[in-house]
């Protein structure tokens, strides 16, 4: 089948298709508007069906065996539309992004009930299109509409109930600290399910690029660390005025800090990143931070030394930049002074889902962060009064 891949109204490839399945690129009409990651000699066959299955819903979505032994059909789409960007798949000749897009049309809702509420759902024959088929992502989510407002609704994960918590904790902190976007999350009910829940930061004219479509672009020099790659890399990017490589590094050592202090471990390239104009292709700003749901957890050293002589050790991407860039901030900000302890003992407290031993185990590793920058503080003045000494 043809269909033609656009960026809102940019008609950016001519494909032949089967479902979701490219089989051929039969013109490139506009590759700068394309993903970074598939420009240039990256624009293959094989990258472009690895690019429309990582910006679909997983098989590892938990829960995703039920709803498609109860809902067979759950999963048909036709024009893949989304809420983090504006690409969309042409299929008919009067489909527009104006009368389809998810940003000023309505959705069905049914895909998230299926996952949260089941019960509500008559058929599995959706009327209609919904987000939820194009957000990725193993934990359950969903989107839902409100009072004109975007909003995904994430649940915690089978293995641990303390996601949605440490989502709100980690926006309560970053909002303390002040010195970084970030995303908002509160607890939210959905069906039966606590969940966490944070409106949409990319409206209709933007999209949200990850780290993973600008790191890359080519392969790590063994001499180059994560860090020293990443940034080489944003240098290849086409960047609006007010965006410089100073700016670049300056985020990525406020979020590097702010990933330190509220103990999240799992930020990856995927979870982190930049917006981007969609009629310009220019890279205008810095996704907030979002996607913090492994704050305030006690490391397992043992399930993680297991995993490593399975050969699936956690990495810690910037891990050996934490230091250098928490030290950096200390110098700018008096963290100390702005982190309200019993203000997040308290919603800690009130959280319904975790044992008291875990509760425990969350403030102190909050109280544990704050030793460490107390620490870090009485070094950095040493080496300070050593300097001008």
């Amino acid at each position: 089948m043809s269909v033609l891949m656009l960026n809102k109204n940019t008609h950016l490839l001519s494909l032949k298709m089967d479902g979701t399945q490219v089989l051929e690129i039969e013109k490139v009409v506009n590759e700068r508007l394309l993903p970074f990651n598939l420009q240039g000699n990256n624009l293959t066959v094989e990258n472009l069906n690895k690019w429309i299955l990582k910006r679909l819903m997983g098989e590892k979505r938990e829960g995703i065996s039920k709803v498609k032994s109860d809902f067979p059909r759950f999963d048909q789409q036709e024009c893949m539309f989304s809420l983090t960007d504006q690409y969309w798949f042409k299929r008919k000749h009067d489909q527009t992004w104006d009368d389809l897009n998810f940003f000023t049309n309505p959705y069905t809702e049914a895909v998230g009930k299926m996952f949260f509420s089941p019960w509500e759902v008559e058929s599995d024959l959706i009327k209609g299109a919904s987000p939820d088929l194009t957000t990725n992502g193993i934990l359950r989510k969903a989107w839902r509409r409100e009072n004109g407002v975007n909003y995904l609704y994430k649940a915690r994960g089978l293995s641990g109930k303390q996601q949605p918590i440490s989502e709100v904790l980690a926006s309560l902190l970053l909002k303390m600290l002040d010195f970084l976007p970030f995303v908002e999350y509160e607890l939210a009910i959905n069906g039966l399910t606590l969940c966490s829940k944070c409106a949409n930061f990319i409206d209709e004219n933007t999209e949200f690029v990850p780290a993973s479509h600008i790191y890359y672009q080519r392969a790590r020099l063994m001499t180059d660390t994560r860090y020293t790659h990443f940034l080489k890399m944003c240098k290849l990017m086409d960047v609006d005025k007010t965006m410089s490589i100073k700016a670049i590094e300056d985020y990525m050592d406020k979020m590097i800090a702010a990933d330190k202090i509220i103990g999240n471990d799992d930020r990856h390239f995927g979870n982190f990143g930049f917006i981007r104009n969609v009629e310009t292709g220019l890279i205008t700003d810095f996704a907030p931070l979002f996607d913090s749901g492994s704050s305030f957890c006690k490391r397992d050293l043992k399930a993680e030394e297991e995993a490593k002589k399975m050969g699936k050790e956690k990495i810690i991407i910037f891990q050996d930049q934490e230091e250098r860039a928490l030290k950096k901030i200390i110098e700018k900000y008096d963290l100390e002074k702005v982190i309200d302890c019993k203000q997040m003992f308290h919603l800690i407290d009130r959280y319904p889902e975790i044992s008291l031993e875990k509760k425990e185990e969350m403030k102190g590793q909050i109280k544990a962060s704050i030793v460490n920058i107390k620490q870090l503080k009485s070094i950095v003045m040493q080496e300070k009064a050593t300097t001008n000494g």
